[in-house]
């Protein structure tokens, strides 16, 4: 199923040097395709089995995402006497033990006197990688319907990521199903050169999960109910969805990679 908003006859092309109000200036929009959770690598990499897509216009907020990484501090390790010994740095060797005598010399005098001679250890720690964050993308729209069915596809849309979002279940177990993963792109006006696009508005995203999704429909100007929709409708709405990849991502020749794409060679974002 392919749920879009505002409808694809309201796109105008990426070439539009200006974005007016309302649906009639669209011309990027951004894909969020769910897919059945997996554990295969495969998979991961070039996609599975389509569940649902959402395409929205550019959000309000959000095309950014951000990676930090962790460092310890430790000692710095210097090579071992042997490997000095059989590498035929002999010099270095001999002033290294001499060094060593020196030391056991000087803290034994400041140990018995209490004098160090105004000297201060020195830092001989180094900053040594323990891990990184995994990206995220946070988007919000402000969307105002122009029309009844234009809210009513609003709602539709909304009822479908909140159902999209959650865990799934089924009568036979009692255990819960891992929610949908996602696969997000950026689309030009005629949907071609994604891929492209998508690494340079987004940073390439691998496979992410919905961890918020966040709908605040405005009841204060409602839609009345019209023909075969019996019920109002919000004039305005806003989404907020919080997505983040499942995998680490790893830096190879320039490009970004996935732990999935890493086992098996490729993915959909290198095709082409």
């Amino acid at each position: 199923m392919k749920l879009e908003y505002p409808p694809k006859t309201a796109v105008s092309d990426l070439d539009s040097s200006s974005i007016q109000p309302g649906k009639s200036k669209v011309p990027i929009r951004i894909e969020f395709t769910a897919e059945q959770y997996t554990n295969n690598a495969k998979t991961r990499a070039n996609g599975g089995e389509q569940l649902i897509k959402v395409i929205l216009p550019m959000p309000t907020e959000g095309m950014n995402n951000s990676i930090s990484h962790a460092y310890n501090q430790q000692p710095a390790k210097e090579e071992s006497l042997l490997v000095k010994a059989f590498s035929g740095e002999g010099t270095s060797l001999l002033r290294d033990a001499w060094n060593f005598i020196g030391k056991q010399f000087e803290d034994a005098v400041t140990t018995v006197g209490g004098v160090d001679y105004g000297r201060i250890p020195a830092d001989m720690s180094e900053s040594t990688y323990s891990g990184s964050d995994k990206r995220g993308w946070n988007f919000t729209w402000d969307l105002v319907a122009l029309s009844k069915s234009d809210s009513n596809r609003l709602v539709t849309i909304a009822n479908y990521l909140t159902s999209y979002s959650l865990p799934g279940a089924s009568n036979s177990s009692d255990r819960a199903q891992a929610p949908p993963v996602w696969r997000i792109k950026v689309l030009q006006s005629g949907g071609a050169n994604s891929r492209s696009i998508t690494q340079s508005l987004l940073g390439d995203p691998k496979l992410c999960v919905l961890s918020n999704c966040t709908i605040s429909r405005d009841t204060t100007s409602l839609y009345a109910p019209s023909g075969s929709n019996k019920f109002p409708t919000p004039l305005s709405m806003q989404l907020k969805l919080d997505f983040q990849e499942i995998e680490p991502v790893y830096g190879q020749d320039g490009r970004i990679r996935s732990r999935s794409e890493i086992r098996t060679g490729g993915s959909w974002s290198e095709i082409g």
